[in-house]
């Protein structure tokens, strides 16, 4: 999908930094289209990396104007077999599972979005397009892909309080949930398996995210890709009083009385507590 959307901009004249893990596919990719695309390697769980690359970037462009945070690591076969029984260690439980689908899907995207959303306020009309990959795991259930279809529904999240926080400043925010889109991170046995008419092509990713890119007023936005159709899913509504009395107590549009002395006193002693668990986490 990546591959297909740098293609894409890059005939339309677009300079492009490509951030990926795979350095040899990445720089064949850079050579291939010439002096306009650049590529770093790196791990987009790993922030100083990530952030290494934003920087990077900003000095030899300076500007940046929209950034697609999709680096997945694929679902198919999860890592962690999160539902096997596993024997116990010495201690007496299970050994930790493997997180990787969470540090690359999650992590990775949101230590992207935060960086985007830096970069683009810097820029001279501070404004910026984030466009980030979840999945059609996200929209329905998934029982076979437990973390990464948490990792999936999670972006989800993230595009939509993104969107309505970011309502009065020209950044827009949304997110793709691709369907079968067959890549290199697929077995071939699997992907050709597949019914040819249920596939999506890239050519469909690359559509929804130039529609983004087009219309301004989308923000928010959750685009089902499934097969040659782009999908605008919409979000939940609340269902009663006391739903969309807490949903406007979240936006601050309902006036509460609320001790606002005590409420510092709260915020201070959870910042405390936090600040141990991280330090004990390290």
């Amino acid at each position: 999908m990546g591959l297909a959307l740098v293609e894409d901009l890059a005939a339309k004249g677009w300079n492009i930094t490509v951030f990926d893990f795979d350095h040899i596919s990445g720089a064949k990719v850079a050579e291939r289209l010439g002096r306009q695309v650049s590529f770093i390697k790196g791990n987009t769980a790993k922030y100083e990396e990530l952030g290494s690359a934003f920087v990077e970037t900003w000095k030899k462009r300076g500007s940046i104007d929209f950034v697609f945070a999709n680096a997945p690591v694929q679902g198919i076969g999860e890592r962690s077999k999160f539902y096997e029984p596993k024997e116990e260690l010495a201690e007496g439980f299970p050994p930790k599972p493997s997180t990787l689908t969470l540090e690359v899907n999650l992590l990775g995207v949101v230590y992207t979005a935060y960086l985007a959303l830096h970069f683009f306020r810097k820029n001279p009309n501070k404004s910026g397009k984030l466009v980030m990959t979840s999945s059609a795991s996200a929209l329905y259930p998934s029982g076979s892909l437990a973390l990464y279809s948490a990792a999936k529904h999670a972006v989800v999240g993230l595009t939509r309080s993104m969107g309505a926080a970011l309502g009065k400043e020209p950044i827009t925010v949304n997110c793709i949930c691709p369907g079968l889109v067959p890549s290199g991170l697929l077995p071939e046995a699997f992907t050709n398996a597949l019914q040819a008419d249920m596939i999506t092509p890239t050519s469909t990713i690359v559509k929804a995210i130039n529609n983004f890119l087009a219309d301004d007023s989308l923000t928010g936005q959750v685009a089902e890709c499934s097969g040659q159709d782009v999908i605008y899913r919409p979000s939940y509504e609340p269902e009663n009083e006391a739903a969309r009395y807490m949903l406007a107590l979240q936006d601050g549009k309902v006036a509460a009385k609320i001790d606002l002395a005590e409420m510092g006193r709260h915020a201070k002693v959870k910042k405390e507590f936090y600040d141990r668990m991280e330090d004990s986490a390290a």
